[in-house]
């Protein structure tokens, strides 16, 4: 998979059939353990260029982003602006840090 497709996945979660938004998230997560710490760093340089805002407010809330590579979105990001993607937030703590209902 290309790394500028990564940010496709959490950006169409919610039209993968048969799963839910936390289930794509979490499949996720566990892609990004594969990367390297090149290959990370080289997402959070591209991504803000090519992906609207709530797509980088799920990458940077995801685990494995938001300790290591991807901080830097939220500042990208306007602090009074929420997304909906529908994540449970029981399921995903760090969805509130980044404005994820």
């Amino acid at each position: 998979m290309p790394l500028l497709e990564v940010p496709d996945v959490p950006r169409d979660a919610r039209k993968v059939p048969d799963a839910s938004v936390g289930r794509v998230l979490l499949a996720m997560t566990k892609r990004l353990t594969e990367f390297t710490s090149a290959e990370r760093s080289r997402l959070r340089r591209s991504a803000p260029d090519y992906y609207n805002p709530g797509t980088r407010a799920l990458l940077g809330m995801l685990p494995r982003c938001e300790a290591e590579a991807l901080p830097a979105f939220g500042t990208l990001l306007n602090p009074t602006t929420r997304f909906d993607p529908g994540v449970d937030g029981d399921d995903w703590p760090e969805a509130q840090a980044w404005n994820v209902r």
